[in-house]
C-alpha cells in the first residue's frame, strides 16, 4: 500500500491508504480508532495491523509525541524526534 497523508487547521488531518486501484482506508483526527487523539502517526505499516515485533518505531514515536505534548511541537521538535533512533534506523 501507499500513504496519503492531509494536514489543514486546526485538527483537520487524515491518512488515506491505498491499494493500486482504489483507497482501501481513511483514518481521520477524530476517527474513534485513532488513539494519539491530536496527532495522527503512520509508519510503514497499516495502523490496523500489529507491527512485527523487532520493529517498535510505532509505539516509540507515539509515547514521544505525547511525552512532547501538543503545546510544544515545532518543526524542530517533531524533525528531531523522527531523525532520532528507533524511529529513523539504518534498516
Amino acid at each position: 500500500p501507499c500513504y496519503y497523508i492531509f494536514a489543514g487547521p486546526g485538527n483537520e488531518a487524515a491518512v488515506v491508504t491505498r491499494e493500486r486501484q482504489s483507497a482501501v482506508d481513511t483514518m481521520y483526527m477524530s476517527d474513534t480508532r485513532n488513539e494519539n487523539v491530536w496527532f495522527l502517526l503512520q509508519t510503514n505499516y497499516d495502523h490496523w495491523e500489529k507491527p512485527p515485533a523487532d520493529d517498535t518505531r510505532r509505539n516509540y514515536t507515539a509515547a514521544h509525541m505525547r511525552d512532547l505534548g501538543q503545546g510544544a511541537v515545532s518543526v524542530q521538535s517533531v524533525f528531531d524526534l523522527v531523525s532520532a533512533w528507533p524511529t529513523q534506523n539504518a534498516e
